[in-house]
Protein backbone atom coordinates (compact mmCIF):
# COMPACT_ATOMS: atom_id res chain seq x y z
CA UNK A 1 0.00 0.00 0.00
CA UNK A 2 1.81 3.06 -1.29
CA UNK A 3 -0.12 6.22 -0.44
CA UNK A 4 -0.53 9.01 -2.98
CA UNK A 5 -0.79 12.60 -1.74
CA UNK A 6 -2.52 15.21 -3.91
CA UNK A 7 -2.81 18.76 -2.56
CA UNK A 8 -2.54 17.56 1.05
CA UNK A 9 -5.02 14.71 0.65
CA UNK A 10 -3.52 11.23 0.92
CA UNK A 11 -5.20 8.25 -0.77
CA UNK A 12 -4.08 4.73 0.14
CA UNK A 13 -5.58 1.58 -1.36
CA UNK A 14 -5.11 -1.91 0.00
CA UNK A 15 -6.52 -5.35 -0.63
CA UNK A 16 -6.80 -7.93 2.14
CA UNK A 17 -4.13 -10.02 0.35
CA UNK A 18 -2.11 -10.14 -2.88
CA UNK A 19 -3.24 -13.48 -4.32
CA UNK A 20 -6.71 -15.02 -4.60
CA UNK A 21 -8.27 -18.18 -5.96
CA UNK A 22 -10.93 -17.88 -8.64
CA UNK A 23 -14.22 -16.74 -7.15
CA UNK A 24 -12.75 -15.67 -3.80
CA UNK A 25 -14.05 -12.23 -2.69
CA UNK A 26 -11.52 -9.40 -2.79
CA UNK A 27 -11.86 -6.87 0.04
CA UNK A 28 -10.66 -3.39 -0.93
CA UNK A 29 -10.12 -0.43 1.36
CA UNK A 30 -9.52 3.15 0.27
CA UNK A 31 -8.29 5.34 3.12
CA UNK A 32 -8.41 9.11 2.64
CA UNK A 33 -6.34 11.20 5.08
CA UNK A 34 -6.05 14.97 5.30
CA UNK A 35 -2.28 15.54 5.60
CA UNK A 36 -2.71 19.31 5.33
CA UNK A 37 -2.75 21.92 8.07
CA UNK A 38 -6.28 23.10 7.26
CA UNK A 39 -9.61 21.33 6.98
CA UNK A 40 -10.34 19.81 3.58
CA UNK A 41 -13.81 20.72 2.36
CA UNK A 42 -15.38 19.63 -0.89
CA UNK A 43 -18.83 19.65 -2.42
CA UNK A 44 -19.63 16.66 -4.62
CA UNK A 45 -22.15 16.91 -7.46
CA UNK A 46 -23.90 13.71 -6.36
CA UNK A 47 -24.13 11.40 -3.37
CA UNK A 48 -21.27 9.33 -4.80
CA UNK A 49 -18.09 10.03 -2.83
CA UNK A 50 -15.79 7.19 -3.97
CA UNK A 51 -15.35 4.47 -6.56
CA UNK A 52 -13.17 1.42 -7.22
CA UNK A 53 -11.91 0.09 -10.56
CA UNK A 54 -10.30 -3.18 -11.70
CA UNK A 55 -8.35 -3.34 -14.95
CA UNK A 56 -6.74 -6.21 -16.78
CA UNK A 57 -4.13 -5.38 -19.43
CA UNK A 58 -5.20 -1.70 -19.33
CA UNK A 59 -8.85 -2.55 -20.07
CA UNK A 60 -11.42 -1.79 -17.39
CA UNK A 61 -13.26 -4.95 -16.39
CA UNK A 62 -15.12 -3.78 -13.28
CA UNK A 63 -16.22 -0.51 -11.71
CA UNK A 64 -17.92 -0.58 -8.32
CA UNK A 65 -20.39 2.17 -9.30
CA UNK A 66 -21.32 0.60 -12.67
CA UNK A 67 -24.84 -0.57 -11.78
CA UNK A 68 -25.51 1.74 -8.83
CA UNK A 69 -27.63 4.84 -8.71
CA UNK A 70 -26.67 7.92 -6.71
CA UNK A 71 -28.89 10.80 -5.73
CA UNK A 72 -28.21 13.90 -7.80
CA UNK A 73 -27.71 16.24 -4.90
CA UNK A 74 -24.86 18.34 -3.64
CA UNK A 75 -23.01 16.41 -0.94
CA UNK A 76 -20.76 18.19 1.57
CA UNK A 77 -17.53 16.47 2.60
CA UNK A 78 -15.03 17.59 5.23
CA UNK A 79 -11.89 16.15 6.80
CA UNK A 80 -10.07 17.94 9.59
CA UNK A 81 -6.23 17.96 9.58
CA UNK A 82 -4.87 14.41 10.19
CA UNK A 83 -8.40 12.97 10.07
CA UNK A 84 -8.98 9.82 8.00
CA UNK A 85 -11.94 7.99 6.57
CA UNK A 86 -11.94 4.51 5.04
CA UNK A 87 -14.26 3.17 2.36
CA UNK A 88 -14.51 -0.60 1.97
CA UNK A 89 -16.03 -2.67 -0.82
CA UNK A 90 -15.95 -6.32 -1.80
CA UNK A 91 -15.23 -7.26 -5.40
CA UNK A 92 -16.76 -10.65 -6.17
CA UNK A 93 -14.41 -11.22 -9.14
CA UNK A 94 -17.16 -10.35 -11.61
CA UNK A 95 -16.90 -7.95 -14.52
CA UNK A 96 -19.30 -5.03 -14.88
CA UNK A 97 -21.73 -7.30 -16.74
CA UNK A 98 -21.80 -9.86 -13.89
CA UNK A 99 -19.60 -12.46 -15.58
CA UNK A 100 -16.79 -14.20 -13.68
CA UNK A 101 -13.35 -12.82 -14.54
CA UNK A 102 -10.56 -15.16 -15.67
CA UNK A 103 -7.39 -15.83 -13.71
CA UNK A 104 -4.56 -13.35 -14.18
CA UNK A 105 -3.18 -10.10 -12.79
CA UNK A 106 -5.46 -7.14 -12.13
CA UNK A 107 -4.66 -3.49 -11.44
CA UNK A 108 -6.98 -2.00 -8.83
CA UNK A 109 -7.48 1.66 -7.96
CA UNK A 110 -9.57 3.67 -5.54
CA UNK A 111 -11.06 6.99 -6.61
CA UNK A 112 -12.31 9.97 -4.61
CA UNK A 113 -15.01 11.58 -6.79
CA UNK A 114 -13.86 15.18 -6.34
CA UNK A 115 -13.60 17.53 -9.32
CA UNK A 116 -11.13 16.68 -10.69
CA UNK A 117 -11.14 13.11 -9.38
CA UNK A 118 -8.30 11.96 -7.17
CA UNK A 119 -7.06 8.42 -7.74
CA UNK A 120 -4.89 6.25 -5.51
CA UNK A 121 -1.79 4.49 -6.79
CA UNK A 122 -2.80 1.20 -8.36
CA UNK A 123 -2.15 -2.08 -6.63
CA UNK A 124 -1.79 -5.41 -8.39
CA UNK A 125 -3.44 -8.61 -7.29
CA UNK A 126 -3.30 -12.04 -8.86
CA UNK A 127 -6.21 -14.40 -9.33
CA UNK A 128 -5.16 -18.04 -9.70
CA UNK A 129 -7.02 -21.16 -10.89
Amino acid sequence: MKPKTINGLELALKANKASYTLGEPVTLELTVTNKGKEAFRETFRSAQIYDFVAKREESEVWRWSHDRMFAMMLTEYALEPQESITYEVIWEQKDSDGNSVPSGKYNLAGILKTLPERQSFSIIIEIKD
